[in-house]
């Protein structure tokens, strides 16, 4: 199991804002999301997870977005 202690996303384009999703998989199978649509503003960084999340073995993070231009750096331990 890993605790998730932070989520950034970070735009990194200079002309575009970009929306973007991030869900919590298991498997192939979503299990929710942890943001939906979110619009994150050109050229900056959005912190995501309000909490540490617990994540069981198996289940993974994924961000689908718009558009290029967009990476997500977690942060995170073993429990």
């Amino acid at each position: 199991p890993t605790v998730v202690q932070s989520i950034r996303l970070t735009n990194y384009n200079l002309n575009i804002d970009i929306d973007s999703r991030v869900s919590i998989f298991r498997g192939e199978t979503r299990l929710g999301y942890l943001v939906y649509d979110l619009t994150i503003p050109k050229n900056s960084i959005i912190e995501i997870l309000e909490r540490p999340k617990y994540l069981p073995v198996g289940d993974s993070i994924r961000l689908s977005s718009s558009a290029v231009g967009i990476s997500v750096n977690i942060s995170g331990k073993k429990a």
